[in-house]
């Protein structure tokens, strides 16, 4: 990293994180990323902060956000509800975030979000835990049922629903990894849902897919050894099969997690600055 881009790193991440312990007395955040081209990220690999460029945005909206509880069945649950400072447009998005948790790299998704003018909800879904192991988030992420995790998402699209400045019937779902097949899988069974943008996942299994009521927009990357082309050329048969509004776009050249600002290794920035303006699109045409 250039020197110049290294102290301007140094210096966002000092007025931020002072903000941040402002916000833990005040319980609201305000994030002001107006100038700013990368975006405060907890690194995977050894738990530090890397400000990665993302998308430069000189004109971004201001982000309201702070952690919240909603019920799942009585049991209090969190999510991160991020919203715009301008009230947004009614349109409104739950952020699933990945094996690793709910952790910083979601929340700032969600701000992102909301700096797009949309109120953004990402719910906890492991109760608290965040790791950056692998093997940890691998059993966390066995450990978690595809019932008890869509049963958390169901009980966060009624807290989104009831936020202010969110249309009920304008309520998109985004994931990655993990996230993603909690996404998809959503958006099959939860019609309230009415457009899904889900990276990289697993594919639900044909009785669901058939049940599916609201557009795809299936983010993939071509090097990915887990959600494999074929799997992807898969759903594209599986949507139109059974007549669904669906598209499978596969990044050439990336790899598993190429949208992850927080890993080095496998973020690719023209893949993830190309799949956010196509997502972003997508929900502002079907939201």
């Amino acid at each position: 990293m250039p020197d110049g881009t290294r102290r301007s790193a140094a210096a966002f991440r000092s007025a931020h994180y002072g903000l941040v312990g402002l916000v833990a007395r005040r319980r609201t955040c305000q994030v002001g990323l107006s100038t700013w081209v990368g975006h405060p990220v907890e690194s995977q690999s050894n738990g530090g902060f890397n400000a990665v460029p993302f998308l430069e945005d000189t004109n971004r909206i201001m982000a309201l956000a702070d952690t919240i509880t909603f019920e799942v069945h009585g049991t209090p649950t969190a999510g991160y509800l991020a919203s715009p400072e301008t009230g947004g447009t009614g349109q409104a998005v739950v952020v699933v975030h990945e094996w690793w948790g709910l952790n910083e790299h979601t929340r700032d998704i969600a701000r992102r979000w909301a700096d797009a003018g949309f109120v953004a909800l990402a719910p906890d879904l492991y109760r608290g835990v965040v790791t950056t192991d692998p093997a940890e988030a691998s059993k966390l992420m066995h450990g978690l049922s595809a019932e008890d995790g869509v049963e958390t998402l169901d009980a966060a699209v009624l807290r989104l629903a009831e936020a202010p400045g969110v249309d009920p019937d304008r309520i998109g779902v985004t994931g990655y990894c993990m996230g993603g097949s909690f996404a998809l899988l959503l958006a099959c069974r939860n019609r309230t849902i009415k457009a899904a943008a889900p990276f990289y996942c697993d594919i639900p299994d044909d009785p669901d897919i058939a049940m599916l009521t609201a557009p795809v927009l299936f983010i993939g990357a071509s090097l990915d050894g887990w959600i494999t082309v074929e799997k992807m050329n898969g759903l594209r048969e599986a949507l139109a099969r059974h007549g669904k509004s669906g598209e499978v776009k596969i990044y050439e050249g990336a790899d598993h997690a190429f949208f992850n600002d927080t890993r080095p290794a496998v973020y690719n920035a023209e893949a993830a600055t190309d799949a956010w303006q196509r997502v972003t699109d997508f929900f502002r045409t079907a939201l």
